[in-house]
Parts: structure tokens; sequence; C-alpha cells
């Protein structure tokens, strides 16, 4: 079965008064992309026209055990309403590589992000996953940044490596001086190209100028080189930047996350020139994957991070200094497995609005969620269910983004 890209877009207000809510839909559409390939979508951003960029990968699927198979970015450009505009897909700079995207506890990351001068930076991964089950050869990985105009034509383009071990793209942040900050995924390799086994992962900040040359990097490397850290987010705040990510401990120095055991998540605060302020490690007795793909500061300074906690939606307080507060897991979606991927604070109403999938053996859904600050939930609303991928990857990303008029758009893959 293909993979498609659903984009879903809606304008909700919520009122409330006392305990009692409920919704407005205004102006609502669905829109679905897709070839006779596999797509999967990653990122949807809205353009001053209120048109819509939607970013992802387009390709053939790999062996289920094996390679994840050959795919390209795939940039669609839409009107206001949806409508398709234009569609290009890119092969970054190594065309032997073929553009291949890399893959992050199995999401397909490309990040779109608005320049200061009206352009679209576009912030992804190239270099093969992995070859086989095998002993976890890697070919070279780099992580890719390219900017484009919005007719879609390259402008200029780069790409970045580690002591030769490969970066995988996580989260881009545009700066007031026209540069970037990128976030990524370092990987030390007990091999030198071409192939590579993994060593260790770490935490990668690089600072960009406006043409993507490197004005600095920094690593943040684990004092226990046996454990890896994988940021799956940064976001501005109050000082700087939060980054969080999983760790866990690589036992066999495999390069499947299954592979590793999962002891928990970090979180990182770093001024804004890259330097460390503090890092908490949060530990996990159970030994259950926590993967928290959202985290954002609340203007009291207080940080909440969503992600899933053995398969379930999980949202963490921590205090300013990233002590942990409290911990609320939700089963009430009625799945075999669930996950927040993005959220957003409405100040004027101190509350939540989160994006979350929720996977059973048949079908997915998606939607949104409002909640207090406590993590009370005050309105759910589910879109679906739609068919479930039998592609790869076996789980994938999505985007929520709010919007200038006050609503959402939701991205994401379907079957």
């Amino acid at each position: 079965m293909n993979g498609r890209i659903l984009l879903i877009f809606w304008l909700v207000v919520f009122l409330f008064c006392g305990l009692t809510s409920y919704a407005q839909k205004i102006g609502t559409f669905q829109k679905s992309f897709g070839t006779k390939n596999d797509e999967y979508g990653a990122s949807v951003l809205e353009l001053p026209d209120k048109g819509f960029l939607l970013a992802g990968i387009t390709g053939i699927k790999g062996p289920p055990q094996g390679s994840p198979g050959v795919y390209l970015i795939l940039i669609i450009r839409t009107d206001s309403l949806g409508r398709q505009i234009w569609s290009k897909t890119y092969n970054g700079n190594n065309e032997k590589l073929n553009g291949l995207w890399y893959l992050t506890d199995f999401f397909a990351v490309v990040n779109l992000d608005m320049t200061t001068d009206g352009n679209i930076a576009v912030f992804t991964s190239e270099g093969l996953n992995g070859l086989g089950s095998g002993p976890g050869l890697y070919l070279p990985g780099y992580s890719y940044l390219f900017k484009i105009n919005l007719d879609g034509d390259v402008i200029w383009s780069q790409n970045y490596d580690v002591y030769g071990g490969g970066l995988a793209a996580t989260t881009i942040i545009n700066q007031s001086d026209g540069g970037y900050l990128t976030l990524a995924t370092g990987i030390l390799s007990l091999l030198p190209a071409p192939y590579r086994i993994i060593r260790q992962r770490l935490t990668t900040v690089i600072k960009n100028n406006d043409t993507g040359g490197v004005e600095w990097s920094y690593i943040y490397f684990h004092q226990n080189n046996k454990i890896s850290d994988i940021p799956f987010r940064m976001t501005i705040c109050k000082g700087g930047y939060l980054i969080t990510g999983c760790e866990q401990y690589d036992t066999n120095f495999r390069p499947n996350d299954t592979d590793g055991v999962p002891i928990g998540f970090f979180t990182n605060k770093i001024d804004s020139n890259g330097a460390l302020l503090w890092s908490k490690k949060y530990s996990n007795s159970n030994n259950y994957p926590v993967n928290p793909y959202s985290i954002l500061e609340l203007p009291d300074e207080s940080i909440y991070v969503c992600g899933n906690y053995d398969r379930l939606p999980v949202l963490i307080k921590l205090n300013s200094s990233g002590q942990l507060l409290w911990t609320k897991i939700y089963t009430s979606l009625g799945s075999s497995s669930g996950k927040f991927m993005s959220a957003f604070y409405e100040t004027s109403k101190n509350v939540f609005d989160l994006s979350f999938s929720a996977v059973s053996k048949s079908h997915q859904r998606i939607g949104m969620m409002q909640m207090d600050t406590s993590g009370k939930i005050l309105l759910e609303k589910i879109y679906g269910p739609v068919p479930k991928s039998s592609g790869y990857p076996t789980s994938f990303g999505n985007d929520f983004v709010q919007l200038a008029n006050g609503g959402y758009a939701l991205l994401q893959s379907t079957g």
C-alpha cells in the first residue's frame, strides 16, 4: 500500500465557562497528496500568502528487515485551500547516496523555516540508514541544509559531518542575523567512511551563517561513553535554548534504537552561543522508552515536555532548572499505542494545545487535545480513523503548527 501525505487544516475557537467547554470549527479542509511511490510527511509551514509548504520524503521502501530504500526529499507548495501549486524533489549534494534521508527513531526529518529574506531553509539528512540487520554497517550520513525560494529553486546548499561519523538532522531555528541554529545527532563511529559501526550518538548544535557556513559548533558528550544521547527537539527559551531527547545504553554498539536499552530522557539548556548552562538526566528504572518529541517554556519559566512513555502519550513538567516535578501518562485514546507530537501554549487561556497520534492493529487516529497546565484534559478532537501504513518506517512523525489566524495545521502520513 502506497503511503500518502495527509494535510488536515482547521481553525478552532475554544470558549470556556467554568468546567464547560466547546469548540467551533471554522473553514476546515482536508487534502491528501501522493503518487505511486511511498510518501511520508514531516513538516508543514504557513506562508505569508496563507498558503502552505509541505515537506517529506518520497521513494520506494526497502525490505521489511533491510535498508529503508531509496527516498528523495519532497516539497509541495499549496494555496490557502490546500490546492497544489507545485511539487519538487531534491536529492542532496551527494548523488551517490541518492539523497537518502536518515531516520531518527523511524521518523522522516525534513524541517522547514522561513528565512529573514522571505525564502525557505530546509534542514534534513542524506545517507543510508543501515545495510540490513547484520553488524550495523553504515554508509556516510550527513545533515543537509539548503535554501530555496518560493518557487522551489535551490539558492545554495551545504552538508555537514562530525568526526567522520555523520550527522542526523533534527531541528532548525532561524536567527535574527539571517543565519540558523541547527540541532542534530552526532554519530561517533568505530570505523571510518565508507562503512561505520555506531559507537555513540551525541547532541550536536551548529550555528550557521546566512549561506550555510559554520560559525561555531558544540558537541555535548555524555560522561558515560556507552550511553547515547539522541536529541529530538530544540526550542527558544529565556536566556537561550532548550534541547530534549532520549537516552539509551548501547550494549552492543549497534545502530538501531531497538538494539539499545532505553534508560530515560535528557534536557539541556544552552545559551545563545552554545555554552551548556545545565543538563539533566531522567532515569527510567523500568527500561521503557521515553521519547520526548516536543519541549516548551511557559512565561513563568516552567518547562513542559510531551511525547510517549512505553507507547503511551506522556506530559512531563519540569521547573526552570530542569528538576522533574511530575509525569502524567494518558491511556484514554483507546489504542494499543500513541504519542503526543507537538504542543503550543495559549497565554490568554493558560492552556496547551497538543497533537497526538494513536495506533491500533488496523488503524491510526490523529487529532488534538487541549489541557490546562496541571495536565487535565479539557477537550479532545479526533480525526480518523485512517488506514495504518504498512510501509517503512513502521511509525512516523507528523507536524502540528500554529497559524497566524489562531488555527492549526496538522500534517500526517497515512497508509
